[in-house]
């Protein structure tokens, strides 16, 4: 692109520099500051580290180096450099159309140099957007591209920006009051969950109730159940005492009545044989 060296009227060099400075991504204002040696050597002064949580005065050092310069390209262009990318939605179109061989055809039909970076009032139309105003002006005053004087005064007019904020202070309030419907649709939404949710926890107190009170039953329950238990062993434990006593008097009688059985036995065989005896005597 032609670099824009014209001076411009009406234009704070130092306001767009800030804002430039304060729209890099902090490891590209990093890098911008360790490839100046200078801009490193100021920065470090004093025992300071490149850390984000001394941006503010790093960029303070190179806005006012930048001033020394008077913004020359020699300075400010690696600034810019890391800046353009990171705005893909502006720097991928423009991109594309300076590499196209549409703009070979009418680099050549200007005869422009390969150098020259210049939009057609129709391609400007087609890119510009008021929305971009700001980042359009980093582009007129630290760019290489070369403006016409009416695509100039149409990035430096103001009332442009204010006919922009109109309409973002109108597309807020619309979403405000959007936000607003939704947070009293919510509200409602939240009583109603809050009243289920209140419900719920009644009903989970109730059934945690009816637990203790069937846990608590079940607890005696078992207690008399462990009590039966207890009783049922026992008499177990004597019914079988008791069997085995009357096992041991069965026995007993039953080793009697035999003894008693041998002994009739015994004595009606005596008495016979004592008959016997008496009868040969007889006869």
């Amino acid at each position: 692109m032609l670099a824009n060296n014209e001076p411009l009227q009406g234009v704070k060099l130092g306001e767009v520099f800030s804002l430039m400075l304060r729209e890099l991504p902090w490891p590209n204002l990093k890098a911008c500051i360790q490839i100046n040696t200078q801009l490193a050597k100021l920065s470090t002064l004093g025992g300071y580290r490149l850390e984000p949580k001394h941006r503010t005065r790093f960029e303070g050092l190179v806005l006012k180096e930048a001033e020394k310069s008077e913004f020359s390209a020699t300075f400010c262009n690696p600034i810019f450099a890391q800046w353009y990318p990171v705005h893909q939605k502006l720097y991928q179109p423009l991109e594309d159309y300076f590499h196209s061989d549409v703009y070979k055809t009418y680099r050549e039909s200007q005869s422009l140099g390969e150098d020259a970076y210049v939009l057609s009032a129709e391609k400007f139309a087609e890119y510009f957007l008021v929305e971009d105003l700001e980042k359009w002006r980093i582009l007129l005053c630290f760019s290489p591209l070369q403006f016409s004087p009416e695509q100039a005064k149409q990035i430096l007019d103001d009332n442009q920006g204010n006919d922009v904020l109109l309409r973002r202070l109108r597309d807020l309030e619309e979403s405000l009051e959007l936000v607003r419907r939704e947070n009293t649709q919510l509200q409602g939404e939240n009583e109603r969950v809050k009243a289920q949710a209140d419900a719920g926890v009644k009903e989970l107190q109730e059934l945690r109730q009816v637990r203790r009170d069937f846990q608590t039953e079940n607890n005696e329950i078992r207690i008399k159940f462990d009590a039966s238990q207890n009783e049922n062993r026992k008499f177990r434990q004597q019914v079988a005492e008791m069997e085995a006593t009357l096992q041991t008097r069965t026995a007993a009688a039953t080793a009697a009545v035999q003894q008693e059985k041998v002994r009739s036995d015994n004595n009606v065989l005596k008495l016979e044989r004592e008959l016997s005896e008496n009868s040969e005597r007889e006869i």
